[in-house]
């Protein structure tokens, strides 16, 4: 209940210089669901000092709070639930409240167009956008039938 908090608190250290500083920060980032720095940190210690490249750190750069989601939607739609984390990874980097500059919204990044044709297609009959796609059930669920379609 303190992750506002928790983040406001991050942001108030010191920039970590070293790759051991900043594999430290993304741990604290990631603890705090703040994934989108935390995966930039990680991925700039494992630039710096390839020994850091340990299983233990992949649930920083990957991380695990919407597996549940990912792998039903993935295995419904024949997809790898790889190619749909390394997706979001790339899209997003995990913020459920991820916007781009083209107005795409949430975890797997739907514009508006397209989630609207996908609700259609679902047979989802009260779209609120964009609220929903901040949703990263509703996101998750729309964006592995999207992406499946588009394969």
């Amino acid at each position: 209940g303190w992750i506002d908090e928790a983040q406001a608190d991050i942001k108030e250290l010191p920039l970590p210089t070293t790759p051991t500083e900043k594999v430290l920060r993304a741990r604290l980032l990631a603890a705090a669901m703040n994934y989108g720095p935390a995966i930039k940190f990680i991925n700039d210690s494992w630039e710096e000092d390839p020994g850091f490249r340990q299983e233990a750190f992949f649930g920083i750069a990957f991380p695990k709070e919407f597996q549940v989601a990912i792998n039903e939607n993935s295995k419904l739609r024949g997809l790898s639930p790889y190619l749909v984390r390394g997706l979001i990874k790339q899209e997003s980097a995990f913020q459920i409240k991820a916007i781009s500059t083209s107005n795409a919204y949430g975890l797997m990044q739907m514009i508006p167009p397209t989630a609207k044709e996908i609700a259609n297609d679902l047979k989802i009959e009260h779209l609120d956008l964009p609220q929903d796609m901040f949703n990263p059930i509703q996101n998750i669920r729309m964006g592995t039938y999207y992406l499946a379609k588009a394969i």
